[in-house]
């Protein structure tokens, strides 16, 4: 293969090849949000795309993930609700004890059993 510099691609023989980026491209950052306000998809791109009431171009540095939501702009995190199904932190830890609580009185049979107590 030749030294010979690559044009749109192309190399000498006629075949493509992976071109090299601009150092001039820039990447952009856009939150897209539904009717809700609440941010859905967020892309890395080099296009310059239009902002709207639906893409919102994000600077360098974004802080923001998919579930937050755009009001009036100011970002918000999403809020975090507890699952119907998933236990609270007390209720779980309400069970734990109860747990733990048989097992003592397990143990303490068996130490009272051996004459140990």
């Amino acid at each position: 293969m030749t030294n010979e510099k690559l044009e749109n691609g192309i190399n000498p023989n006629g075949k493509g090849s992976e071109q090299n980026h601009s150092p001039f491209e820039v990447t952009r950052h856009y939150a897209f949000i539904n009717e809700n306000k609440v941010c859905y998809a967020i892309s890395s791109i080099t296009a310059d795309l239009p902002e709207t009431e639906e893409c919102i171009h994000l600077e360098e540095g974004y802080t923001i993930n998919t579930g937050d939501k755009y009001i009036n702009g100011v970002w918000s995190p999403a809020a975090v609700e507890p699952s119907p199904d998933e236990p609270s932190i007390f209720q779980r830890l309400e069970a734990e004890n109860a747990e733990l609580a048989k097992k003592n009185v397990e143990l303490w049979e068996i130490l009272v059993s051996q004459g140990v107590i």
